[in-house]
C-alpha cells in the first residue's frame, strides 16, 4: 500500500470511528479537551504504523476502542500527576446531546449531571451500550471482564440514573 492510499484508508478510519471514539474517551476522561487529546494521539500512532500495518488488523473497532482506552488511561495518570481533577460538566452534556436528547427542556443537564454522578466503570460500561451501541460481549473483551459483570455494571448504572433522574 503507497503512502497516498495508506492515508487514505486512515481517513476512511477516522471518518468511520472518530466520532464514536471522541465520545468514548469523553466518557473516559470527563474533559472535551482531554478527549480530543486523547483520540488524536491514537490517530498519530496509528498515522506511525507502517503502510502494511493498517489492513492487517482483524477488528479495527475493537483496535481502536482499546487504544482509546489505554490512551485515556495514560491521560488520567498525567492528570492525577498533575492533581487536576475536576471535571468539565460540557462533556458529559456533549455525549447526552449527541444522542438525540434534546436541550430546551433543562433534560440534557439533568442526564449530563446524573452520568457524572455513576462511577467511572459503571459510567464507561452504560455508555459503550447505550451510546455507542456494543454489546455486552464486545465490551467484556475491551475491558476485560465477563460479560456477566459488564451486565451488571450496565444495569446498576442504569437503575442509579432512573433513580437519580426521578429524584430530580
Amino acid at each position: 500500500m503507497g503512502e497516498a492510499d495508506a492515508e487514505q484508508h486512515l481517513g476512511k478510519i477516522y471518518d468511520t470511528y472518530g466520532i464514536r471514539l471522541y465520545r468514548y474517551a469523553l466518557v473516559l476522561v470527563q474533559r472535551q479537551r482531554d478527549a480530543e487529546d486523547v483520540v488524536q494521539n491514537v490517530f498519530v500512532r496509528l498515522a506511525g504504523r507502517t503502510d502494511g500495518d493498517l489492513p492487517e488488523m482483524r477488528n479495527v473497532s475493537a483496535y481502536l476502542f482499546q487504544a482509546v482506552r489505554n490512551e485515556a488511561a495514560s491521560c488520567l495518570r498525567r492528570r492525577r500527576r498533575s492533581r487536576a481533577r475536576e471535571t468539565d460538566l460540557g462533556a458529559a452534556e456533549y455525549l447526552v446531546g449527541a444522542n438525540g436528547v434534546p436541550a430546551d427542556d433543562g433534560r440534557r443537564r439533568r442526564i449530563a449531571h446524573a452520568l457524572g454522578r455513576l462511577g467511572p466503570e459503571q459510567r464507561e460500561v452504560v455508555a459503550l451500550h447505550a451510546f455507542e451501541g456494543l454489546t455486552f460481549a464486545e465490551i467484556a473483551a475491551l475491558l476485560g471482564h465477563s460479560p456477566h459483570t459488564v451486565a451488571s455494571r450496565y444495569r446498576l448504572g442504569v437503575a442509579k440514573l432512573a433513580r437519580w433522574l426521578r429524584e430530580g
